[in-house]
């Protein structure tokens, strides 16, 4: 990132900073691996072939909500989870499951709203 800054300030003598990009570009990028993922869970584990547009929605609400848990989960461990004075790295160890448990709830979710979907159609 440094010589990408470096370039376009010394040479094309412009004000810029990847760290803007970068900070602009983080949740679309997250969204977008998240529900690639996602979509690639749902089209590659089912018995059944599925088309793409079948399981689109829980995908988007899948990777939605998983990026708001982790959001989430991260502010918690940055603000409260001041803990290791008191029971050591177990209870980051619990934090992480808890997180875990969040995101496979949340996939779960994703997963059982494409099946209301495509019954309701």
């Amino acid at each position: 990132m440094k010589l990408a800054t470096l370039y376009v300030g010394e040479i094309l003598e412009l004000p810029f900073s990847m760290d803007y990009i970068w900070y602009a570009m983080r949740w679309p990028f997250g969204i977008a691996i998240y529900f690639l993922a996602i979509s690639f869970i749902n089209f590659s584990l089912p018995t059944e072939r599925m088309p793409f547009k079948k399981f689109i929605p829980g995908s988007v609400f899948a990777s939605a909500g998983m990026l708001i848990a982790s959001w989430i989960y991260s502010y918690y461990a940055s603000t409260f989870a001041n803990q290791n004075l008191i029971y050591g790295s177990l209870g980051s160890v619990v934090g992480l499951l808890i997180w875990f448990y969040f995101l496979g709830s949340v996939l779960v979710v994703g997963i059982v709203l494409n099946a209301v979907w495509d019954e309701t159609k």
